[in-house]
C-alpha cells in the first residue's frame, strides 16, 4: 500500500468512525488529525516519527451529555470499535493515549 492509499484509507475510516460515534450519542471533535512538519514550520509536539506527520493518525475529542471525556477508559468502547474497522487500525488506549486513533504504517502505531 502506498502512503497515498494509506492516507485515503485512514481518512475514510476515521470519517466513518466519527459518524458512528455521533449516531451513538457522542459529540466528537477532531484534534491533531494531521500535523505536517515542513521546512516552513518544523515545530511539533509529537515525536519525530509520529504517524500524525504522515496523515495516518488523529486524536478525537469525545463528549457525552456535554461532558468532555478525557480518560483513556472513557474511550474504550470507541477504541474497541475502531480496531474492528480494518486490520491496520490501532487505538492509542493500548499504549496510554486514549484519544489516539491511527492505522499502522511501517511497523508504527
Amino acid at each position: 500500500m502506498t502512503l497515498r492509499e494509506a492516507r485515503c484509507l485512514f481518512t475514510r475510516l476515521i470519517s466513518q468512525h466519527v459518524i458512528d460515534l455521533c449516531l451513538a450519542g457522542y459529540d466528537v471533535a477532531y484534534d491533531e488529525v494531521t500535523e505536517r512538519i515542513t521546512l516552513k514550520d518544523p515545530t511539533s509536539d509529537h515525536m519525530k516519527n509520529s504517524l500524525h506527520h504522515k496523515g495516518l493518525a488523529g486524536d478525537l475529542l469525545l463528549y457525552k451529555d456535554g461532558k468532555y471525556l478525557d480518560k483513556t477508559e472513557q474511550h474504550k468502547a470507541s477504541g474497541e470499535l475502531w480496531k474492528t474497522r480494518h486490520p491496520l487500525c490501532r487505538w492509542g488506549g493500548e499504549f496510554g493515549d486514549g484519544n489516539h486513533y491511527s492505522i499502522e504504517w511501517e511497523g508504527r502505531k
